[in-house]
């Protein structure tokens, strides 16, 4: 399966940016934000008779290509707030109230030091809790839901398949910068 990344970054007027050998270096800027965007040929709509049942579409580069721009001609603050909204609609749905209590004076860190199996820790517990959530919402934003591969699987040959089967893995690396 082709698998496409490619990143463009924008920097303060003063940044200069420079690749080598796949390393993005970027100097004298104050800020710069990198937009980075993913496709793979895979293709829901196949794996019938028709396509031979393949589920392979089209090279995925003019996707990623038409993508990359549309990102890069946003502003970081645009997509921080279509995130926000994106995340507050979705899993407001659901709430847990576990009796945690919100403790702004502690650090995670301090949190986890602090955390024993036998007298727990409802804070931390339900703060991992909401950390998944938004693992797996972030995860699965598109038409394929999240799969079952992960640290329980040794590699992507997993005893279920994995839901993954890479045939050709293509990295676009600096280009378009």
């Amino acid at each position: 399966m082709v698998y496409e990344i490619m990143a463009k970054v924008k920097t303060s007027p003063t940044g200069r940016v420079a690749c080598s050998n796949g390393a993005l270096t970027v100097t004298n800027a104050q800020e710069s934000v990198i937009y980075w965007t993913g496709a793979t040929e895979y293709d829901i709509n196949k794996g019938t008779t028709a396509s031979g049942y393949s589920f392979k579409g089209p090279d995925p580069h003019a996707v990623v290509s038409t993508r990359i721009q549309m990102a890069s001609s946003n502003s970081y603050s645009d997509f921080y707030n279509a995130h926000i909204i994106d995340v507050r609609t979705t899993l407001q749905r659901f709430t847990l109230d576990i009796g945690q209590k919100a403790d702004y004076t502690r650090t995670t860190d301090e949190l986890v030091e602090a955390y024993t199996q036998a007298q727990g820790g409802v804070l931390l517990e339900w703060l991992l809790f909401q950390y998944g959530r938004y693992l797996l919402f972030s995860s699965a934003r598109g038409t394929v839901p999240s799969n079952l591969q992960g640290v329980w699987a040794r590699d992507s040959s997993a005893a279920w398949n994995g839901g993954m089967w890479f045939y050709y893995f293509h990295l676009k690396v600096c280009t378009d910068l």
